[in-house]
């Protein structure tokens, strides 16, 4: 298995994608920087 990772301008995870099945998981984040939910799409 190989992922994607992909970061923002301030350094935070935003989505991370299995390139084996190309499922892909966005991270969304609050006002503080806090992570808040996830978004799995195929």
């Amino acid at each position: 298995m190989t992922l994607d990772l992909n970061h923002d301008g301030g350094d935070r995870l935003t989505s991370v994608e299995n390139e084996t099945t190309g499922e892909p998981t966005q991270y969304g984040y609050d006002g503080q920087g806090n992570r808040v939910g996830t978004d799995r799409r195929r």
